[in-house]
């Protein structure tokens, strides 16, 4: 479960205050769109890059109601969001804040693709024979199944018939 440092001085923060302003809610409101806009920046812009996400996007990821654009242009004129020379948009500082659990993240990615190949490898190496066959179930003995092992003895395609029970003793 991933997780985000938000500080106490969060909630009083000038960016915090002035993206309030502009959409004119209270601070404690745009405190609440802006953990929750983080909350999904972890899962879906890890790099802190919103390129080619529209602003209807943004807006929804923030659980804001109002209009999408008013909303990213409240955060961008805050400070909260910066605007990179080709026109998209970055979280601001980003990286900076969650950069330790970004890489946290790619090094179990990367720790797990071993571990998921190791497996492979070992189970690829577990399914050859001594002979260097490969695959499925090792042969049965012919013995065991002909004398009695799994079949009992009898040739199962031999067709038996069942008598019905018959009483005993009289009544």
């Amino acid at each position: 479960m991933a997780w985000i440092q938000v500080h106490q001085q969060l909630k009083d923060h000038r960016k915090l205050l002035a993206a309030a302003d502009e959409l004119e809610i209270e601070p404690a409101h745009m405190l609440g769109l802006l953990i929750s806009f983080w909350l999904w920046a972890l899962d879906n812009a890890p790099s802190g890059s919103l390129q080619g996400i529209s602003t209807r996007m943004i807006a929804r990821a923030a659980q804001w109601s109002g209009t999408p654009d008013d909303f990213v242009q409240a955060m961008a004129h805050a400070g909260l969001l910066d605007e990179e020379p080709d026109g998209s948009l970055t979280l601001h500082d980003w990286y900076e804040y969650t950069g330790k659990l970004i890489d946290q993240r790619e090094a179990e990615k990367n720790r797990s693709r071993r571990r998921r190949a190791a497996a492979a490898a070992s189970q690829s190496d577990d399914r050859r024979t001594t002979t260097g066959q490969t695959g499925g179930r090792p042969k049965r003995n012919r013995e065991t199944t002909t004398k009695g092992g799994v079949h009992g003895g009898m040739d199962p395609s031999t067709p038996t018939t069942q008598r019905p029970p018959q009483a005993t003793g009289g009544s």
